[in-house]
């Protein structure tokens, strides 16, 4: 485990899961986690976490017309990113 500093990132691995269509399924994302500096540098009671994955649109049950099938990806990326206060 790391300290998280103020106003610095650190990348992380997050696992959990991810429902769309009705269906969930497990998935790991990428992120950057960072503890809110002020002006003067100190931290906040903020934390922001942003992260992307990707996910098969036929694993989730989503069909793609065929009529558009080649201009539309089977695997679409998935961006989130999620500012929390503390305590």
């Amino acid at each position: 485990a790391s300290t998280l500093t103020a106003g610095t990132e650190a990348r992380v691995t997050l696992r959990g899961n991810f429902t769309l269509h009705g269906r969930t399924h497990p998935v790991t994302a990428s992120a950057r986690v960072t503890w809110v500096a002020d002006d003067q540098g100190h931290g906040t009671g903020q934390v922001r976490v942003r992260a992307h994955f990707s996910v098969h649109l036929a694993d989730y049950g989503v069909s793609i017309p065929e009529v558009v099938q080649l201009k539309v990806s089977e695997t679409i990326g998935v961006d989130v990113s999620i500012r929390g206060n503390a305590g």
